[in-house]
């Protein structure tokens, strides 16, 4: 028996399992508080696949499952709909950043 996966629209177009919105969301939320600076990577990094990670910031973004790889250069490889919840559910630059709602609200 197979149940179908509920899909929501994000604010930035782009579709996204609403299962793993929320699960995103709630790593995104543990970062802001436990490691602000591993969440303001993975933004930019969101924003600008050139950016090179800092630190040991990639290990934490690996282990919290939010970037899949890190490559020779220090860039993080993310799957397309984690790319998708960051743009959508982080506002600001730097340090005012703020999580909100990623979806589509009619």
């Amino acid at each position: 028996m197979s149940a179908a996966m509920s899909v929501v629209k994000l604010r930035n177009g782009a579709e996204a399992p609403a299962v793993m919105v929320t699960v995103t969301m709630l790593a995104l939320e543990s970062l802001l508080f436990t490691n602000p600076v591993a969440l303001y990577e993975l933004v930019t990094s969101c924003r600008d696949p050139r950016h090179v990670l800092f630190g040991n910031t990639g290990a934490v973004l690996i282990e919290r499952s939010l970037v899949q790889s890190v490559d020779e250069a220090g860039r993080g490889r993310l799957e397309s709909y984690v790319r998708d919840i960051v743009l959508s559910g982080v506002t600001g630059d730097g340090g005012a950043m703020y999580l909100c709602n990623p979806e589509v609200t009619p």
